[in-house]
Formats: structure tokens, sequence, C-alpha cells
């Protein structure tokens, strides 16, 4: 293993990336949240057959379908790291 990776291995837990994916999400999909009505109705023209009932998505719409998939990976995460039950 490279060195680089071994030392990242050595430094970071496995929980920390983990619950760094759900804020990463969160995070990048803000801009996309402040962004995506304007982007989408300047740009509509542009959008593939299939694909042209998305330009008329608005904020609210776009930023309930954001949180569901936030409350998703959250619960991903949460489940991943919860400490395992003795089976017995």
């Amino acid at each position: 293993m490279p060195l680089l990776l071994t030392t990242l291995d050595s430094q970071i837990s496995t929980n920390l990336v983990i619950w760094a994916f759900p804020l990463a999400f969160l995070i990048h999909d803000l801009e996309e949240i402040f962004t995506m009505e304007s982007f989408a109705r300047e740009n509509q023209e542009g959008f593939p057959g299939p694909f042209k009932s998305l330009a008329s998505i608005t904020t609210k719409q776009f930023t309930k379908g954001v949180a569901v998939l936030f409350v998703l990976t959250t619960l991903a995460a949460f489940l991943a790291t919860r400490p395992q039950r003795e089976m017995t």
C-alpha cells in the first residue's frame, strides 16, 4: 500500500469516513439547492426530451428530494457505525 494511504489508514477511523459522507452530500447539494431553479429555467431548451419536465421543478420541490436523500444517507451512516450486537 502506498505510504500516503498507509498513513491515512492509521490516522482516520472508518466511522469518521462513513459520517463524512452525509456531511459532504449536504454541502454539495446546498449549492445545487440555491442555483437549481434559475439554472433549469435559463437552460430548459438544452434538456433532452424526457427531462424537459425537470425544468419546471421548484426550489421547494428539489429541497424536499434532497432532504429525503440526506435522511437516508444519515440513516445508512448510523446503521453502518453502530456497535455490533453479540449473537447469543
